[in-house]
């Protein structure tokens, strides 16, 4: 057995080794030229000169363009929309490869290969023209090239408060000409005489010429101006006051003063076209003063917010773009006159109101703060409503008129270097949300103006020094914002500052310290706010007051910590019924709770269950021409003087002083 296996195994290696001798003999008698082969060197077809690379091209060619690649039974993409869940890699889909509705952020905005803009306010012209939605910004500094506009149902929201920044810093353009006043009339010739207001022409037509009133004389050789009262005839003019230039005969021109036209006309610009925006500023440079532009008409004109009253001329101006949030700041407000409105009715009544001309069926009324969508306007003094009114009969009410801007969302992120009043400018906003925004470097931080049930929160405006008025924050002409647990210090000016009314709102605890006035000031020129709560807050350290209320009467002021302020921990003026209660003021400059004498007294308020102590001037003091004040079950102890009364007709019982 063992014999007839050997002679198996050396007959099979006989017959292996003769068929690799035969592969050999192949190989050398086909490829022999060989040793080396590449793509480009392979023998071709007899009957095809193709070469294996051209039909490899081709091949991939005609799948690129076999629209039923794959899409066979069994197939790749056949089995791919056959799963019930398909496993991609993550984060390997694009944004714009989903259905709008279907993402998270409408628009996500950044650098690199996951985002759909780089530019945030061509993501915002994105979003808003697919009705709104939400912008993502990726963590990174963006540089605003100019003022970011927002619109309706818009939400921006930040990766992070510590990694997304925004920098509004100014941007400036000095390289074109532009004329401010045009010159109407030039090389006349006319006699000007110190200490009179005539000017007497030779040969001139100015009459007929159409100068006008508030144009400027100017004497082109002693360099010397004034402005025209009347024009008397072709030959004569009447000044507003007496030429203070030397008395001469010679050539003069006109200017078109600032108060007969706001246009810029420009010379070689290209304004539209470089995208400045009514919100920007220009200045003549002759004069150094900018003047905020109220609309880019083309690329060589615009025209101004406020009359341009400077020398004026013709010559190198620049233009300064000062970017910021804004959403809403070209829509206007009427609120000129008083209303009379009866509960359950749809009829408002106007007092020295003009609506036909200033108010249109679809816009927004507030009245006493409440929201009501306009019908009809019939006429100069009514108006019809959409929906009853469902408030408390009232005459001689405050009202507002406008388009608001709505559903708008700032979150998580940081903005730097704003050089203009409110890194953040809302007018004519309702519905709306800023959260966890942080602000500092700037002018003023937030600015609220004739806003609606806008609320702030959770964020910080501190530190912003640019100029004498920069503050936190801003609010004027609101109703029913809400400005809560904020960080609000060391500003230049005020924590929290009101110049004109504000009603039904509520600023509820907030930080406001180390400011370079007052903490949180809710004051008004003019008409008087009311309805407003300011409580739970933490005023300390600021160089004047901690917290001031005036001219805004039932105002509530409860549970608030006032404490090493410049002058009064708490002051009221000229704010009626209001409640002052449960606060603590103590270790200030001036006094714990204090009221002004007339004639910013305020009448029939309750000073309640509040606490001061170690305070320079007075713990409580009612000054006097205050009358029917409540001082009640206060605790006041070691201060200048714990309790003064000067008022007429005070209540006060049951208060601690020792």
């Amino acid at each position: 057995m063992k014999k007839l296996k050997w002679i198996f195994i050396i007959a099979t290696l006989s017959v292996v080794i003769s068929l690799f001798g035969l592969l050999l003999e192949y190989y050398h008698l086909n490829y022999k030229n060989m040793a080396n082969p590449v793509w480009g060197q392979l023998e071709k077809a007899q009957d095809d000169d193709e070469t294996i690379e051209e039909a490899i091209a081709r091949l991939i060619a005609e799948h690129e363009t076999d629209a039923g690649a794959h899409t066979g039974a069994g197939e790749s993409l056949e089995t791919h929309k056959a799963q019930d869940v398909i496993d991609h890699k993550a984060e390997s889909i694009l944004n714009d490869k989903l259905h709008i509705p279907t993402r998270a952020y409408t628009a996500v905005v950044g650098t690199g290969l996951l985002v759909d803009f780089t530019d945030i306010q061509e993501a915002i012209d994105f979003v808003s023209g697919e009705g709104g939605g939400s912008i993502y910004l990726v963590s990174g500094t963006y540089d605003l090239p100019n003022i970011l506009t927002i619109p309706t149902n818009i939400k921006i929201i930040g990766q992070s408060r510590e990694t997304v920044f925004l920098d509004c810093s100014e941007i400036l353009d000095a390289t074109k000409n532009a004329t401010f006043n045009p010159t109407v009339l030039t090389g006349d010739s006319a006699t000007l005489t110190n200490g009179s207001k005539t000017v007497t022409g030779s040969g001139t037509s100015w009459l007929t010429d159409g100068l006008q009133a508030g144009d400027t004389v100017y004497d082109t050789e002693n360099d010397y101006e004034e402005n025209i009262a009347t024009i008397d005839s072709d030959t004569q003019i009447t000044l507003d006051t007496n030429w203070t230039g030397p008395t001469a005969t010679h050539t003069i021109d006109f200017h078109r003063k600032g108060n007969i036209t706001k246009t810029v006309t420009g010379s070689g610009t290209s304004w539209l076209t470089d995208g400045l925006q009514a919100g920007n500023y220009i200045k003549f440079n002759a004069d150094g003063i900018y003047f905020e532009i109220e609309t880019v008409d083309s690329d060589t004109q615009i025209t101004l917010l406020d009359s341009y009253d400077e020398t004026g001329g013709t010559g190198l101006c620049t233009t300064q773009i000062l970017p910021r949030i804004s959403a809403g700041k070209g829509y206007t407000i009427y609120s000129t006159g008083t209303i009379t409105i009866t509960k359950d009715s749809k009829t408002v009544t106007g007092s020295g109101t003009s609506w036909v001309a200033n108010a249109t069926a679809g816009q927004t009324i507030l009245i006493n703060g409440a929201p009501y969508i306009i019908d009809t306007v019939d006429s100069d003094t009514q108006i019809t409503l959409v929906d009853y009114f469902r408030g408390e009969s009232g005459a001689g009410l405050y009202y507002q008129i406008s388009t608001f801007i709505e559903n708008i969302t700032l979150k998580d992120f940081n903005i730097i270097n704003c050089e203009e009043n409110g890194a953040v400018y809302f007018r004519s906003v309702s519905n709306s949300i800023i959260e966890n925004v942080e602000i500092h470097g700037c002018d003023t931080g937030f600015y609220l103006s004739y806003c609606n049930n806008v609320t702030l929160q959770r964020s910080d405006s501190s530190n912003n020094m640019f100029d004498t008025g920069s503050s936190g924050m801003w609010l004027t002409q609101s109703t029913r914002c809400n400005i809560l647990y904020n960080n609000i210090s060391g500003n230049y000016f005020n924590g929290i500052t009101t110049q004109s009314a504000n009603f039904f709102c509520n600023i509820l605890s907030n930080t406001v310290s180390n400011n370079g006035s007052s903490g949180i000031g809710l004051s008004a020129l003019g008409g008087a706010g009311f309805g407003n709560t300011i409580s739970n807050n933490k005023c300390i350290g600021n160089d004047e007051s901690g917290l001031y209320v005036s001219n805004s009467n039932y105002t509530i002021v409860t549970n608030n910590v006032c404490s090493q302020n410049g002058k009064n921990g708490i002051q009221i003026s000229l704010s009626d019924y209001c409640i002052i209660k449960g606060n603590q003021s103590f270790s200030n400059e001036g006094g714990g709770i204090e009221t002004f004498v007339s004639p910013n007294i305020s009448n029939r308020c309750i000073f309640g269950d509040n606490v001061c102590f170690s305070n320079t001037t007075y713990g409580i003091i009612i000054a006097t021409g205050c009358v029917k004040n409540i001082v009640t079950s206060n605790i006041l102890y070691s201060n200048g003087t714990n309790f003064t009364d000067n008022g007429t007709s005070t209540t006060s019982d049951n208060n601690i002083i020792s």
